[in-house]
């Protein structure tokens, strides 16, 4: 069971690598192509800057995923530096549950979002209607919600019995969560 995990965990993360890059490749070739057919030619692709503007809500978003992937957001940690290994860790508990339950109420709004768009069926890329395009919002934010809710619960639970009982809800997540559960103070080898 633990290798179809480790397999989907796998292809899931290769995924979301090759959107990442195929998406922002295209963003650069095609903001090259752009300025060479504006400059050349003297006129531009007309769907060029609506593709462009589609192109960067969804590599913004699936970067944000990426990040999340890796529990790499921006923070700032002052405070946390100063305090002892367990505060330290309780405030971690504090800011993943927060980071999961901000994300799940931006999707639920981004959800209602896309729902009234694809009620309007607005076209934005030719034919294709906007809410197509715009349905990464709350996809991109229900994922990072449940990441951080499952970051939530591993560090609740190596607070609470400690990271050497927890290793086995560990072996399925992200790397950083393994490194911090072995340096939380407690049991650092």
């Amino acid at each position: 069971m633990r290798s179809i995990a480790d397999k989907l965990a796998r292809v899931g993360r290769a995924t979301e690598d090759a959107l990442l890059v195929g998406m922002l490749a295209a963003m650069v070739l095609l903001a090259g192509a752009q300025i060479l057919t504006r400059n050349l030619l003297g006129e531009g692709l007309i769907w060029s800057d609506q593709l462009l503007r589609i192109l960067v809500l969804w590599v913004g978003l699936l970067g944000a995923l990426a990040a999340s992937r890796d529990n790499n957001h921006i923070v700032i940690d002052l405070v946390p530096k100063l305090l002892p290994a367990r505060a330290k860790r309780g405030i971690e508990i504090l800011i993943f549950a927060f980071t999961s339950a901000v994300s799940a109420l931006v999707a639920w709004h981004a959800a209602r979002f896309v729902i009234e768009e694809y009620g309007y069926s607005q076209p934005l890329l030719g034919p294709v209607p906007g809410w197509v395009f715009q349905t990464i919002i709350p996809l991109g934010f229900g994922l990072i919600a449940w990441r951080y809710a499952v970051y939530t619960v591993v560090a609740a639970h190596a607070t609470l019995f400690g990271p050497d009982t927890q290793a086995h809800l560990l072996e399925d997540h992200e790397p950083t969560l393994r490194a911090d559960a072995r340096d939380d103070g407690r049991g650092a080898q």
